[in-house]
C-alpha cells in the first residue's frame, strides 16, 4: 500500500484527529499533508476512512478525500474553483 505512495510523493503524513465507531464501522477522520515528487506542490486535505471489521479483521476499506485538490498537486499549471481546498504552493 504505501510503496506507491513513496514513490509519487516526495513526503506525505497522516493526522487523524476523531475515530467514530458504530458496531462493526469505524471511521477515521483527519488531514493528509503531501508533497508531490515531480511538481513539488504541497497540499493539505481532509480524509475519511472507514473500515468495516468481521472477526477481528478488516473486511473492507473506504477511503474519501479530494481527488481533485489531488488532480491540481500533480499537474504543473494549477486548476482554480470556489471552494477548492488549500494548494500551499502553486
Amino acid at each position: 500500500m504505501f510503496v506507491p505512495l513513496m514513490q509519487e510523493w516526495e513526503s506525505f503524513s497522516r493526522a487523524p484527529s476523531e475515530f467514530l465507531v458504530d458496531g462493526s464501522t469505524v471511521v477515521s477522520l483527519g488531514r493528509f499533508a503531501c508533497v508531490h515528487r515531480a511538481t513539488h506542490k504541497r497540499a493539505d486535505l481532509a480524509y475519511a476512512h472507514v473500515w468495516d471489521i468481521q472477526n477481528r479483521k478488516i473486511e473492507r476499506h473506504r477511503q474519501y478525500i479530494d481527488t481533485l485538490a489531488l488532480e491540481q498537486v500533480r499537474r504543473l499549471l494549477p486548476v482554480h474553483l470556489h471552494g477548492a481546498p488549500r494548494c500551499l504552493n502553486g
